[in-house]
């Protein structure tokens, strides 16, 4: 039985969650592989969505958060050097750590979305390892930080030793990577049909439905907003489970929820920042965009430039994204649908079956 180890970045579950698409794929395509996921962040999110006796995740802290500044979302430069930095004094003991673990498991080939550090492992025990991402690290922080940074020049030389980069839409560019293929989108597929969803939670057929995650506490959704929404007939919003005793119409995304890309793809539109998961899955259930990107990250501009070009969408100010002005504008927004019809095959193929074509060198 092969086996194949894959490390999965500790930011966020954008990177869980793509990847956890992708595992699937893999699981389905090759019954004799066996798979090792390793992250610590989003653990609990990979361990409930992969539950198959031939996976085993293990916690193990693969990179670092980009800390904000208070109240913000802007990056803290220095708080985010500081971190950088002791991270990087770790990359010996887990490089020597990870080879040994990979050869004690036999591993024989490594994914990485988006950590450095294990292409230096498959580099030391003399293994293949393949990038999926839609940027890497030393751009990030190569823009958040400086180019010249040794961190990020190390970070560079890790990415350098990949045997091969699937890079997803909205990317950046990742020259680190002597051999890049471009993929199409990579998303968990539906699984539960639009119509099922809206039975199953009891919305009405004809109900205007928004996917909205403000990235704010419940307490700071102003008595405006809230009020707006009250006075807009058939409006409902999905939002995270502690909104649900804000307002009458808010539908809880249950916390323990694995399957997050069914409610995406009941909504008729998604209001978020520029994730690249829920993005993604807005766009493979063809659902219009209002997004916000967080100063100076450098993906998220990326992300709501392909957004615009494409016509699927637009960015607001992230004041307008807590404001009520958005909720009367929603028949504008709604109107972004129509385009999906020419947004071309990068935007409507499966990314894991292009992925798995061009890794079955490596498995087989």
């Amino acid at each position: 039985m092969r086996t194949i180890c894959f490390y999965i970045s500790d930011y966020g579950a954008g990177h869980a969650a793509r990847s956890i698409a992708l595992v699937r794929a893999i699981l389905a395509a090759y019954p004799s592989v066996r798979i090792i996921v390793k992250s610590e962040g989003p653990f609990d999110l990979l361990a409930r969505s992969l539950p198959d006796p031939r996976v085993m995740v293990i916690p193990c802290r693969n990179d670092i958060s980009v800390p904000l500044q208070p109240g913000t979302d802007a990056v803290d430069g220095e708080t985010t050097r500081a971190l950088l930095e002791d991270w990087h004094t770790t990359w010996e003991t887990f490089v020597a750590r990870e080879v040994r673990f990979c050869r004690d498991e036999g591993v024989s080939l490594i994914l990485s979305d988006i950590v450095p550090q294990p292409f230096l492992v498959a580099d030391d025990a003399g293994i293949p390892s393949v990038a999926v991402s839609n940027f890497s690290w030393d751009t990030i922080y190569a823009h958040l930080l400086s180019e010249n940074a040794p961190v990020v020049t190390e970070m560079h030389h890790a990415y350098s030793r990949a045997s091969l980069a699937c890079i997803l839409p909205f990317h950046l560019p990742m020259p680190a990577f002597p051999r890049r293929v471009p993929v199409s989108l990579l998303a968990r597929a539906i699984t539960v049909p639009r119509a099922g969803m809206r039975t199953r939670l009891g919305i009405p057929a004809d109900a205007r439905v928004v996917f909205f995650n403000p990235r704010c506490p419940p307490d700071q959704l102003s008595q405006t907003f809230l009020s707006t929404v009250s006075h807009e007939p058939g409006i409902r919003l999905v939002m995270p489970s502690p909104f649900a005793a804000v307002h009458p119409r808010i539908i809880p995304l249950p916390a323990g929820e694995t399957e997050s890309q069914n409610w995406i793809g009941m909504c008729d539109a998604v209001v978020t920042r520029c994730g690249y998961s829920t993005v993604s899955e807005a766009v493979q259930a063809q659902v219009p965009l209002i997004v916000w990107e967080r100063p100076g990250f450098i993906e998220d501009r990326a992300i709501a430039a392909t957004i615009r070009r494409l016509g699927v969408g637009t960015a607001l100010s992230y004041p307008e994204i807590c404001s009520p002005a958005w909720i009367s504008r929603l028949p504008e927004f709604l109107a972004y649908k129509q385009h999906y019809e020419r947004t071309g095959r990068d935007y409507t193929n499966t990314g894991s079956e292009e992925i798995l074509s061009h890794i079955t060198e490596f498995i087989v």
